[in-house]
């Protein structure tokens, strides 16, 4: 899975983390990237107000 994520997104993975729960049989991913990948609309980013969550 790693080396498929690497080759679409075109840049190394730092971190690839996968969690499965056998009673429901969801499976989760987490992908971390040393910088964030092009998108093709960057402004639909969530973005983190840090003065808000100093509040």
């Amino acid at each position: 899975m790693k080396n498929l994520l690497e080759a679409i997104i075109g840049q190394p993975i730092l971190e690839l983390m996968t969690n499965t729960n056998l009673a429901t049989g969801r499976t989760g991913i987490i992908v971390v990237y040393n910088q964030l990948p092009d998108v093709p609309n960057p402004e639909s980013l969530t973005k983190i107000n840090l003065k808000n969550l100093a509040d």
